[in-house]
């Protein structure tokens, strides 16, 4: 029913906002105390260029053992590159590079299976 209505054009679209679109009336009734508060506390919200800091210890217990020892080698590799790179360039370079390195590892085993399993065919017609 409701794709109906959104098909139709029967229920016209509204800000969500509503009056509180305007800064002028969302502190409307404040007192001067509490606008010098909140002017305070935008300014606290803009990070400074240091943040945010990492945490010690946060990765250790963010990630399983397993999962920290199968991303070990790419971090090795690409941890020294983010000053070059970038953060967000070499978490995209380490994601892609995991990504082919294992699909490459599957081609190969996937032709080496059907390789042995052709071999082993093979090997059962000429015992038959």
């Amino acid at each position: 029913m409701f794709l109906n209505f959104a098909i139709d054009k029967q229920v016209k679209a509204f800000p969500i906002e509503g009056p509180m679109k305007s800064s002028r009336y969302r502190v409307q009734g404040m007192t001067p105390e509490e606008r010098a508060w909140r002017i305070q506390w935008l300014k606290d919200q803009v990070l400074s260029p240091n943040e945010p800091r990492p945490i010690p210890g946060y990765y250790q217990a963010r990630l399983n053992p397993i999962r920290r020892f199968y991303r070990w080698p790419l971090e090795t590799i690409f941890r020294p590159l983010i000053p070059t790179l970038g953060w967000e360039t070499a978490c995209r370079a380490r994601w892609w590079t995991g990504r082919i390195g294992l699909s490459i590892a599957a081609v190969f085993l996937t032709v080496y299976y059907l390789n042995t399993i052709h071999k082993i065919g093979q090997l059962i017609q000429a015992l038959k």
